[in-house]
């Protein structure tokens, strides 16, 4: 079987990425875009980021192969990790 290899993350992605991470164990679902805001605030980085920020780091890590939508639903809780 063959292994692929997935991009690597941008340093920012790799934030969003662990905010990801941390809410779903926390919470045992997946947050929403204003969720993920307010776990990332804390993260000099990204305390004045806006939420298209942070949806611009979703795109690049679904198209990376790091996270996955789970159905085509309208649900605001439709990504998972991969």
């Amino acid at each position: 079987m063959m292994t692929i290899k997935k991009q690597p993350l941008t340093e920012k992605q790799k934030d969003v990425l662990e905010a990801f991470q941390e809410f779903t164990k926390t919470h045992d679902y997946s947050p929403t875009m204003r969720e993920l805001k307010e776990v990332l605030k804390t993260n000099r980085a990204w305390k004045d980021k806006s939420i298209s920020s942070i949806q611009a780091c979703l795109r690049g890590m679904r198209a990376k192969g790091y996270i996955k939508t789970m159905s085509k639903s309208k649900k605001s809780r439709k990504l998972q990790l991969a």
